[in-house]
């Protein structure tokens, strides 16, 4: 072996051997926000009752499908908003007093756009959410109901 190749390889050495110290340093990104810790909490129940999901409701609802997986089935459902430019959508639950315990009911939020925006196609405007259920969520349901400002959809089984 040659010089230059043994004094390559030591150094090649040293540099792997440096990597190690690499995870410890900020220069690695899982390092930069650190661990969670346990925390107190700071709001009451009052004030968590109090947040509000500040989306607006889809107008109208398309479709609702549902698609069995492995361990559940996902719900899908496709809304139109008034024009364009809504973002983030979500099924969001819904508890209602006096419901019946076999039928679970969603409301499709849906945050507007800023400023004013174009209607366009209605192709154009449809916004796909989802939320997967799993088989225990599922067992004893029979109808899962998705609302809108305009309509609602149910499926049953």
């Amino acid at each position: 072996m040659t010089v230059s190749r043994r004094i390559f390889l030591v150094g090649l050495a040293g540099a792997v051997a440096s990597c190690g110290r690499l995870k410890d340093t900020k220069l690695n990104p899982r390092n930069w926000f650190g661990r969670s810790r346990a925390n107190r909490v700071r709001l009451s129940p009052d004030q968590l009752a109090e947040v509000a999901d500040t989306r607006g409701v889809v107008d109208q609802i398309l479709t609702l499908a549902i698609e069995p997986t492995k361990g559940g089935a996902i719900i899908r459902a496709t809304g139109v908003p008034p024009v364009q430019g809504y973002f983030d959508g979500e099924l969001v639950p819904v508890t209602l007093e006096n419901a019946d315990p076999s039928e679970l009911v969603y409301v499709f939020r849906i945050a507007g756009p800023w400023g004013e925006k174009r209607v366009s196609t209605q192709a154009s405007r449809e916004v796909v959410v989802a939320v997967f259920l799993s088989n225990i969520k599922l067992e004893g349901i029979r109808r899962i109901t998705v609302e809108a400002a305009q309509n609602s959809r149910t499926l049953s089984r």
